[in-house]
């Protein structure tokens, strides 16, 4: 893009100190637009900004065990779960796939992953068969091995990702490898778990996972969001016309026709697009469709300031500092061929990533300690009933779930001290956002929690509740998750023990 203008980072205190995440938004600026009634399409580049504490990518090697154990459905969830982490990395992350049976076969070097790379990686995983027996040991020496004598290694954050049924029965016993060195993430794909939760607990941060196919976006979304640890949470970019002036005593001023932001949330007045959690150096593109009033002569003109906000990792809601799109109305604009083609590029571009289906996170919101529970509904469930616990503050929450031909299940979260009530949700009525506040709590050595908490639904957007007094509290903050969702809840996540420390949602959008 030629005269690139951009916007990053987040007003603060002490405007020299990098924050640890930020926002860029990349526009071509002062473009040549005719000084008659006409259109433009601005394109928006927004791109998660890794700062100098998180300024590289992660390099993974996946182990997946494609014995006779793992046939049949283990294998098809264990593929759709490689492929969903294969569609998250970006060009500046790093991927190795090493198989194991009673063999073991190094399937793709370490490759940087771009849109190529993505795609060459994701069919050679659809295409892997089953065969042979299992032998754990030499598919984590041979993991192990591979990131030690890597190259470029100085600054990146080396994992290994072990998928496998947990049945070692060659290569001897895989617990007994020295793993203190990196972190190993391993995924249950059968009920013999041990061996894999002695292999994550023993190597550096890893942490064990049980995979089946109701849980497997949740969970892969987990490890991925401890992974990248993403510092930019709730992000969304705001365009708003400005006033331009033409003379002393005219002015005019910029429409926005429309929106396109594939497959993420616009709001009704094509404003605002939100894009949920961003990770370091995710980029999406945004097509802005303008019209600009004819003006009497030729002028520089403003017409849309640009900015972004988002919470940080302190939970503190930031924004980027406002950039003006500028505008220079000629009587005979040149016409460049680059901005057409970038224009085409973006529309082919935002057309394929609306065709995909993501669940978004959002929040959690509260205490931010680690996430302990985390919960999705699987196709035909629903919410029946929301359970609700509480006094001074929210002890916990539970939820009654259905599905055709199946008994309810429940689930609860946190305590069930203090009152107890129950929302009974009619035929068709559904959860569409949550709100309510957090606080440092006397009674938990000052621990910030949920103290008060609103359920929202399509029947009653206003809310049930507040649940929760807010009492012997300090310090407390309102939270709300989106409106006008472009998709449905199909989940929570947060943390929860005696009390309800956090809680967030999970949005399936509708692509």
């Amino acid at each position: 893009m030629n005269k690139m203008q951009s916007t990053q980072g987040g007003t603060c205190d002490n405007p020299g100190k990098k924050q640890a995440g930020t926002i860029i938004v990349k526009f071509e600026n002062e473009p040549e637009v005719s000084t008659k009634d006409s259109e433009y399409e601005l394109v928006l580049e927004v791109i998660g900004n890794k700062t100098s504490n998180n300024n590289v990518g992660v390099d993974i090697v996946m182990v997946l065990e494609v014995s006779y154990c793992m046939g049949g459905d283990k294998l098809k969830v264990m593929k759709r779960a490689v492929q969903f982490v294969i569609k998250q990395l970006s060009p500046s992350d790093r991927l190795s796939i090493i198989t194991f049976s009673t063999n073991v076969e190094k399937k793709w070097d370490f490759q940087y992953m771009t849109v190529q790379a993505r795609n060459e990686a994701d069919k050679l995983v659809h295409d892997l068969r089953a065969y042979g027996c299992a032998n754990i040991s030499d598919g984590l020496r041979n993991a192990l091995n591979v990131l030690e004598n890597r190259k470029d290694a100085s600054g990146r954050y080396g994992v290994v990702m072990l998928m496998s049924n947990g049945v070692h029965n060659v290569g001897g016993d895989a617990t007994q490898i020295s793993i203190d060195r990196f972190p190993v993430f391993t995924f249950g794909f059968g009920t013999n778990t041990q061996v894999l939760e002695v292999i994550a607990r023993k190597s550096k941060e890893g942490k064990f996972y049980m995979v089946n196919p109701g849980n497997l976006t949740d969970v892969m979304s987990k490890c991925l969001d401890w992974l990248f640890r993403a510092s930019i949470q709730d992000a969304t970019l705001v365009i708003n016309p400005t006033i331009g002036t033409v003379t002393k005593d005219e002015k005019i001023m910029t429409e926005i026709k429309k929106v396109y932001a594939g497959k993420y949330q616009v709001s009704t007045d094509n404003k605002s697009v939100e894009f949920g959690n961003l990770k370091g150096n995710e980029r999406h593109l945004v097509l802005v469709h303008l019209f600009l009033p004819k003006v009497p002569k030729e002028v520089h003109i403003d017409s849309l300031q640009i900015f972004c906000k988002y919470r940080n990792e302190k939970n503190v809601e930031t924004r980027t500092n406002p950039v003006i799109f500028r505008v220079k109305r000629r009587n005979s604009p040149k016409e460049t061929h680059t901005h057409a083609k970038l224009v085409e590029m973006a529309k082919h571009e935002l057309v394929h990533t609306k065709q995909q289906v993501v669940v978004v996170k959002h929040g959690p919101y509260g205490s931010r300690c680690p996430e302990n529970y985390s919960m999705t509904l699987e196709d035909n469930e629903s919410i029946k009933e929301v359970i609700l616990s509480y006094g001074f503050i929210m002890d916990g929450i539970g939820f009654i779930i259905e599905k055709p031909g199946m008994n309810p299940i429940k689930k609860v979260f946190g305590g069930t001290g203090g009152d107890n009530s129950k929302i009974e949700l009619k035929c068709g009525e559904v959860i569409t956002q949550i709100s309510g506040t957090s606080g440092e709590y006397s009674y938990c050595s000052n621990e910030r929690l949920i103290s008060s908490l609103k359920i929202h639904t399509n029947y009653r957007p206003e809310g049930y509740g507040p649940y929760g007094i807010k009492r012997c509290t300090r310090n407390v903050l309102e939270f709300a998750s989106p409106k006008n969702l472009d998709g449905r809840i199909i989940g929570f996540c947060g943390n929860a023990r005696r009390y309800l420390f956090s809680l967030g949602i999970y949005v399936k959008k509708d692509c």
